[in-house]
């Protein structure tokens, strides 16, 4: 099964009912790509990988052996997934954009509403790996990451590679006006909470 949890919580799942194995780790993720109807070259991880001469992506020169051969179960782009558990805020992926920014986003965001300040999030503008700048809507705007670099001017830019989980909720209070330290109060709680179910 594949499996994406925020905040302590399996927010999509699906079971394949699949075991893949093979002695290339590449061309293991590019069929599971293609098992998720994704194309693998357009997978960062697997086409810098395979480009490092790390393995083989190229559907093409793998054999695929076994039940599973030619099944195909549709995910949803990451991008996809986003917009449907966050349709108030507006993400900019650039073509530096990568998953280690992108899971601290998320994470921060449920942070955000989990404090109960979801509304606050609204028509919030999330830049990762790129240089546009802010809307002239005077939206609330949050440039993430290193290869943003180019928009650390502005006052809620989070460096990192990737950025630190405290540093985004942080800068995502200050974009949104929202008390920071009643944002990491909830989370701490959270947590805590968490941490008392799973060792009880």
């Amino acid at each position: 099964s594949w499996t994406l949890s925020v905040a302590g919580r399996v927010v999509d799942r699906k079971e394949l009912g699949l075991i893949m194995a093979g002695c290339d780790p590449v061309a293991e993720d590019a069929v599971g790509a293609r098992l998720m109807g994704l194309d693998p070259s357009n997978v960062m991880h697997i086409a810098y990988a395979a480009l490092k001469g790390l393995g083989v992506a190229d559907l093409r020169d793998i054999e695929e052996v076994g039940e599973a051969a030619g099944t195909l179960v549709p995910f949803k782009t990451a991008a996809q997934a986003f917009a449907a558990r966050y349709p108030e805020v507006d993400l900019v992926l650039g073509q530096e954009a990568c998953t280690g920014c992108l899971g601290e986003v998320i994470g921060a965001l449920s942070y955000v509403r989990n404090a109960g300040q979801g509304d606050a999030l609204k028509r919030l503008v999330i830049q990762i790996g790129g240089q546009d700048e802010p809307r002239a809507d005077g939206a609330p705007f949050l440039p993430v990451g290193r290869c943003s670099r180019q928009l650390s001017n502005i006052r809620t830019f989070v460096p990192g590679c990737p950025p630190s989980e405290d540093t985004v909720v942080k800068g995502m209070c200050a974009a949104c006006n929202v008390d920071f330290d009643h944002v990491r109060q909830c989370r701490d709680q959270l947590r805590a909470e968490q941490w008392a179910r799973s060792a009880g």
